[in-house]
């Protein structure tokens, strides 16, 4: 090894400068993405399809399944729900989507049955509001009908005359074209289609659903009442939130203790692959050396808590992106692991050897390979 020329005072001396502030950041986030792209592939192999074999998942969601279609037959049995395609019968948002252009009918034409519709369920027929349908026929109380038909009608698509509520005449003529196949609806018609069901239908069909998981209704073909049946499908959402919410932090786990425990413990420098691949080193602070095996265990501890946050993302490759915003768990994880960063992203702008607060408490600092070779040559350099 090539010696360090020695001063004039016979000192040997050498100034050690730790990673600039921007590469320690990249140091931080290729950890994170390489720890992230670790936690998805054992997530999406191995966790949650064992996780699936183990809980016997497919036998509780096809239970769930069942109950499922037994609320939505006994929507379908009281005139609360309508599909048209026997394939779509149990997909609820298709019936729903379906029941609200039934009732839409109802306040757009004339006659009960017109062979110039789309459909044989159109039609000024009365049971086509199935809002009427619940609170007349079955809940008996007209003046929660009328109170809640006025309290979503604050837009004024509706007038009430008498007890009868009709559809104002613009939005009549320009939505009266959709049930008809050999007419077309305007733009118009179709933004006041669109917003009568959003402003509207949905919200009242929504009051009409909440009141159905409070009181209940039956249907005598089925054995089983609405809030009955609906039991069995709020146990298989918990079991399915909290089938995420460990499998999450489980793969997330085993991937920490792979890239940031396992793997630096037994390299020969205690580096993680971000470190190799930055060509970064860590040293303790005191001793200028590199870490020894007790302090790399020690010091894999800290990326566990900054690294917490990709818990929260791993359930979105499999359910899309909004189950995570329902797991409580995840969501305080997800909060606390930010602010950790931020505390530590603070803590390092103002640290004058770019230190974060994982540095900090693991006595740590880090330098770049050259530095560290320079280490060594003074060391070589002072033994001869």
């Amino acid at each position: 090894m090539q010696k360090v020329a020695q001063p004039e005072d016979g000192n040997n001396i050498i100034e050690i400068a730790p990673i600039g502030k921007g590469r320690r950041i990249l140091l931080f986030f290729a950890d994170y993405f390489l720890s992230f792209i670790i936690s998805f592939l054992l997530f999406n192999i191995a966790v949650v399809p064992l996780g699936y074999l183990i809980t016997q998942y497919d036998k509780k969601s096809d239970v769930s399944s069942t109950y499922e279609n037994t609320k939505l037959d006994i929507l379908y049995g009281r005139e609360l729900l309508y599909y048209h395609d026997a394939d779509d019968k149990y997909l609820f948002s298709t019936s729903l989507s379906f029941t609200y252009d039934v009732f839409l009918s109802y306040y757009c034409l004339d006659d009960a049955l017109s062979p110039d519709v789309n459909y044989p369920e159109y039609g000024h027929k009365i049971e086509n509001d199935v809002i009427w349908t619940y609170y007349h026929d079955i809940k008996q109380d007209d003046n929660i009908y009328y109170s809640l038909f006025d309290s979503y009608n604050t837009a004024g698509y509706f007038k009430k005359v008498g007890d009868q509520y009709y559809l104002e005449d613009l939005y009549k003529q320009e939505i009266a074209p959709y049930f008809n196949p050999s007419s077309e609806i305007s733009t118009n018609g179709m933004n006041y289609y669109d917003k009568i069901g959003q402003k509207f239908f949905f919200n009242l069909y929504g009051e009409v659903i909440d009141d159905i998981k409070a009181n209940d209704i039956t249907y005598s073909p089925i054995a089983l009442s609405y809030k009955e049946a609906d039991v069995f499908v709020r146990e298989f959402d918990a079991y399915y939130k909290n089938f995420f919410t460990y499998t999450s932090i489980i793969a997330y786990f085993i991937s920490w203790l792979a890239y940031f425990f396992f793997v630096p413990l037994f390299r020969e420098k205690h580096q993680t692959i971000g470190m190799s691949l930055m060509k970064i080193q860590r040293l303790n602070i005191h001793r200028l050396k590199l870490y020894t095996k007790g302090e790399s265990a020690l010091a894999s501890i800290y990326p566990l808590f900054t690294g917490a946050s990709i818990c929260f993302f791993l359930p979105m490759t499999i359910t899309g992106l909004t189950l995570p915003f329902a797991l409580s768990i995840l969501i305080y994880v997800l909060v606390l692991s930010i602010l950790f960063q931020i505390v530590s992203a603070i803590f390092i702008i103002f640290n004058s050897y770019n230190r974060t607060i994982t540095d900090l408490c693991s006595q740590s600092v880090c330098v770049t390979t050259e530095n560290l070779d320079a280490i060594y040559s003074i060391e070589e350099y002072n033994k001869d």
